[in-house]
């Protein structure tokens, strides 16, 4: 069979992983973690060889890239062969995404500045593709409007407000888990999110109870592990010496006070502080109220809203087939009144 090298076989794995859609240079490389110019160059190597030995065409498109399209599973056979094969000695680099999101995830939880030949140290990677990831890092962290600072002589550090950052982190809890049994392990990342499983059996016992013991409140599983995480998360930032900036609460306050998230919130962070010696100040509260009514990415308040009772939800459903009717211009839709009730 024929010998492909590792970066051969990292941009095969990704051609596979899309068969049939066209991927561009530019992002081939943004994936592996190498340049567009080594990209073109492996492929025009590899495109003959791969089609003689394996009968497999790689296709270019002017304007779209190159793309892999449907393989009989005959073909499939050798080809998983020799990808898992390379796999183990190009993980390291054969998915530039997860370095991504390892590059997010040690910035937003560090306590100093990082350098950029740690990342290199710790991802098996040049500075090349450090600072072209940091390209992708600076804008995903602006949405949650944190910035990427270069500081002179010390490195790489996030300014922003800690609500923020800690959105950013519950944000990127999937991806951690994703990634938590390789190499892309951030340690202090999870040294944020997570604590022993006695703690976490005590935070389970006090949220559930305490949401059951209501009947207005409903939520599902999924809910209720996220705010148990949301919990751990603020418990542990509280002890590292992060709070939520009281500017936060000014700015929701009068929203949030009047919800019933907020009472909720309130009930389970007295019970919370009791078994765990800590005091949640107001801040706290009401960004975990935020938490709570399950809108992680939204900064305000205005958008949330709780189920509580019939009416609330009525008028809810109201605006919305309201807001509907508008944007799609159908008129009969906000007068029916038993879509409006179901």
């Amino acid at each position: 069979s024929m010998e492909f090298n590792d970066k051969q076989i990292s941009l095969l794995i990704q051609l596979l992983m899309c068969r049939g859609a066209f991927i561009s240079s530019e992002n081939l490389g943004i994936l592996t973690g190498l340049s567009t110019k080594t990209v073109r160059e492996e492929l025009r190597q590899m495109i003959s060889a791969l089609y003689d030995n394996y009968g497999i065409r790689i296709i270019l498109k002017k304007g779209e890239g190159y793309s892999i399209p449907e393989i009989s599973p005959e073909q499939y056979k050798p080809i998983i062969v020799l990808c898992s094969f390379g796999h183990s000695t190009i993980y390291p680099f054969a998915n530039n995404e997860f370095s991504i999101h390892y590059m997010i995830q040690r910035l937003i939880t560090s306590e100093g500045s990082i350098k950029i030949a740690d990342f290199m140290d710790e991802l098996y990677v040049s500075s090349y593709t450090v600072n072209k990831n940091l390209k992708i890092v600076r804008e995903v962290l602006s949405v949650y409007h944190l910035r990427v600072i270069k500081e002179s002589n010390k490195g790489i550090i996030v300014k922003g407000y800690e609500q923020n950052k800690r959105i950013c982190i519950l944000n990127e809890c999937p991806y951690f888990d994703m990634m938590k049994k390789s190499i892309y392990c951030c340690e202090s990342f999870r040294n944020s999110i997570e604590t022993e499983e006695t703690a976490k059996f005590v935070l389970r016992e006090i949220v559930q109870r305490i949401l059951y013991e209501d009947g207005h409140y409903t939520m599902p599983v999924k809910g209720i592990e996220k705010i148990i995480t949301a919990l751990i998360l603020v418990i542990n930032r509280i002890q590292q010496g992060c709070h939520v900036d009281y500017r936060f609460f000014l700015h929701n306050k009068i929203e949030i006070k009047g919800t019933y998230s907020y009472s909720v919130v309130g009930r389970i962070l007295k019970e919370v502080g009791e078994a765990f010696q800590i005091t949640f100040n107001e801040e706290e509260r009401a960004f975990m109220s935020v938490i709570q009514l399950g809108f992680r990415d939204i900064m305000s308040y205005e958008e949330v809203f709780v189920k509580d009772y019939f009416e609330e939800g009525y008028s809810m459903a109201e605006d919305i087939l309201n807001h509907i009717t508008e944007v799609l211009d159908i008129v009969g839709l906000a007068r029916n009144k038993n879509l409006r009730e179901r």
